[in-house]
């Protein structure tokens, strides 16, 4: 025996001259399909935002006062003391923090600490260090070394006359939010310090502490 369900009929509301509704809808509220509808909508936005948030975190813009870690050893020689490094002394870290306007800027020398013993420099810099701190010796555009620009032609003081120092070496590479240079001192060298003396050292460091 079967059993048949009728459908709800369909009828005008005279008091409203609506279109036809059905009869087991009450007049309060959306009809179900139409709330249903909504609920998905509002799913989707919500669902949406989420996504946003999360793309959002996963990509936080790179900070020009996040800390810059320079390593304890570069190049075979180790960090020097900070009392005989000149990147740890009150005045050149003045200078650092005067050209960074805010953004991190740090430095660390290497090298063995004996007097005419050759030294490595290292700097970095959360900005634009075009022309700044020590990177300013450099006279011209020096020639390129892979992703670096190496020079010996510098100038030591900004009145000074720009010369080849066959004992000096600088690589630099610079962008608008970070820039690093790698300065190469060895007073006892009988030949020209290589440019890949200095530029390897810098690509090393730029490697570890640029944004990715």
């Amino acid at each position: 025996m079967s059993t048949i369900h009728e459908l709800p009929q369909t009828v005008a509301d005279p008091a409203t001259d609506e279109g036809p509704h059905t009869t087991d809808v009450p007049r309060t509220g959306l009809p179900m399909v139409a709330k249903l509808g909504i609920a998905a909508v509002a799913l989707a936005v919500v669902g949406t935002g989420v996504t946003v948030a999360v793309t959002h975190r996963s990509a936080p813009a790179t900070r020009t006062s996040e800390a810059i870690s320079m390593p304890a050893t570069m190049s075979g020689l180790s960090a020097l003391a900070a009392t005989s490094d000149p990147t740890q002394s009150k005045g050149w870290m003045d200078k650092a923090a005067a050209v960074g306007k805010g953004a991190t800027v740090v430095g660390r020398s290497y090298g063995t600490g004996q007097p005419g013993a050759r030294t490595l420099r290292l700097v970095a810099g959360r900005t634009d260090l075009s022309g700044a701190l020590e990177q300013a010796w450099a006279s011209g555009a020096g020639t390129v070394v892979g992703s670096d620009q190496c020079t010996n032609n510098v100038r030591l003081t900004p009145t000074g006359t720009p010369r080849v120092r066959p004992t000096v070496m600088l690589c630099w590479r610079s962008t608008s939010t970070f820039s690093a240079y790698a300065l190469v001192i060895d007073p006892k060298s009988t030949s020209a310090v290589p440019a890949t003396d200095a530029a390897t050292a810098l690509d090393t460091l730029w490697t570890a502490t640029a944004p990715q």
